[in-house]
């Protein structure tokens, strides 16, 4: 497989959205949380979902299905939040959370099995992912979180 230059062997946090598997680089992952304390908020994109009060503040709630064209559910009790670390246009850090169908585990990826993700031409997601990683016989979409980060949806928000 040929491997994409911004693709980084390592831990991965894989979770679920429909019936595709998504992962994201573990070191980026600050905490995963159900959704009861997910805020909603109005007059934003339906991207946000709301807001999360986390270790004093409140931080942007990312709704990953509709991201990645995939129709919105509303909160169901298996759904999560997952908190992670991101970098803005700027290159600072800042907390957001994401809101995905179900946390899976943690996989090894290792860089023979990466890959580039398809061109923006091929599939609209195409800008959300970094590539895809073939992970004990299942393919693992792997999405960039700075690219997440970067959402103009998210400016509505102050965090």
């Amino acid at each position: 497989m040929q491997m994409a230059q911004r693709i980084n062997e390592g831990a991965y946090l894989t979770f679920s959205l429909e019936r595709e598997e998504y992962g994201i680089e573990m070191h980026r992952v600050l905490e995963i949380l159900g959704t009861s304390a997910v805020e909603p908020l109005k007059g934003v994109s339906s991207l946000v979902r709301g807001v999360l009060p986390w270790r004093g503040k409140k931080i942007p709630v990312l709704d990953l299905r509709q991201c990645l064209g995939k129709s919105p559910l509303d909160l169901p009790h298996q759904s999560c939040v997952v908190t992670v670390a991101a970098k803005d246009w700027e290159g600072s850090i800042h907390t957001m959370a994401l809101l995905v169908d179900g946390v899976r585990e943690v996989v090894q990826v290792w860089n023979e099995n990466l890959e580039q993700g398809p061109r923006a031409d091929e599939d609209p997601r195409a800008e959300y992912l970094k590539g895809l990683a073939q992970c004990q016989e299942r393919l693992v979409i792997l999405l960039d979180l700075d690219v997440l980060a970067k959402l103009e949806e998210l400016e509505e928000v102050k965090y």
